[in-house]
């Protein structure tokens, strides 16, 4: 009996998940573990990374016996943009800021799609987008992102 894969996208997104899991898990080692009752700042980490791998297992596990459709071919302009907005967000941040950064990636994520189109609603999701992260993370949680960066000072 030689097994086969049946179930191509399976078969990749459970190889994708079992690698960052085990990298993950490996990150996360270096980190106490603690207990159910103290946690440490490994618990989360670790935990996640494992569920991650038995996630990415079951995968390759179901793409023997699923059958799936082949891959399609994979859509470089959209990987190259979501890449620039994420290199982009993280060149961003400082110099211009997090109001700056966040249209930055939003909009270069919204290129991305060959579904989307600019338009008003965009435009107003985009603003929502930036003043929801600016209270939940500046002003919520503390977390220091300047909302105009260094270009402006």
């Amino acid at each position: 009996m030689n097994p086969a894969i049946r179930n191509t996208r399976y078969f990749c997104i459970g190889l994708i998940y079992v690698a960052s899991g085990l990298l993950f898990l490996a990150l996360s080692s270096q980190y106490q573990f603690g207990t159910l009752s103290k946690m440490g700042p490994g618990y989360l980490p670790t935990v996640l990374a494992i569920l991650l791998t038995g996630v990415g297992i079951v995968s390759l596990v179901l793409s023997f016996f699923l059958d799936g459709a082949p891959l399609p071919r994979p859509n470089v302009r959209a990987l190259v943009l979501i890449l620039l907005a994420v290199c982009g967000f993280a060149f961003l941040l400082e110099r211009a800021g997090l109001v700056i950064a966040l249209v930055a990636l939003l909009v270069l994520g919204m290129a991305a799609s060959r579904h989307n189109r600019p338009d008003l609603t965009s435009a107003v999701t985009i603003a929502l987008l930036v003043a929801f992260c600016g209270l939940v993370f500046v002003q919520g949680l503390g977390v220091p992102m300047p909302y105009l960066g260094s270009w402006w000072h």
